[in-house]
C-alpha cells in the first residue's frame, strides 16, 4: 500500500485488510446499518460529482459519478426494505 497522501488512494486508508474481507465484514452487518453505510457512500459519491461538474468543469466524469451515485441511492433503498422484511425477526439489542 503507497501513496496514503493522495487524494484517490488505491486502499482505504486505515484498514489493512482485502476488499473482499471488507465487503463481507460490511456486508454482514445488520441491513439497516449497511443502509446507512449506502448512504454515506452516494452522499461522498455525489459531493465528488457536483465538484466535478461546477468546479473542475469536467462534465463526462461528473455524469458518471452521478449516475454512481443514483444507483447506490437505489441499493440504500432495497437495503431498507431488505431490512423492513428482516427486522421483525431480529433479536432484540439490548
Amino acid at each position: 500500500m503507497e501513496n496514503n497522501t493522495s487524494k484517490h488512494p488505491q486502499h482505504v486508508v486505515g484498514y489493512d485488510g482485502s476488499f473482499k474481507d471488507l465487503a463481507e465484514a460490511i456486508g454482514t452487518m445488520s441491513y439497516d446499518q449497511v443502509a446507512v453505510f449506502l448512504g454515506e457512500l452516494a452522499a461522498n459519491i455525489l459531493e465528488q460529482a457536483i465538484s466535478d461538474l461546477k468546479v473542475r468543469n469536467r462534465p463526462k466524469l461528473a455524469q458518471h459519478l452521478f449516475a454512481a451515485a443514483g444507483e447506490i441511492k437505489k441499493a440504500q433503498s432495497e437495503m431498507d426494505s431488505a431490512w423492513k422484511v428482516c427486522k421483525p425477526y431480529m433479536p432484540k439489542q439490548s
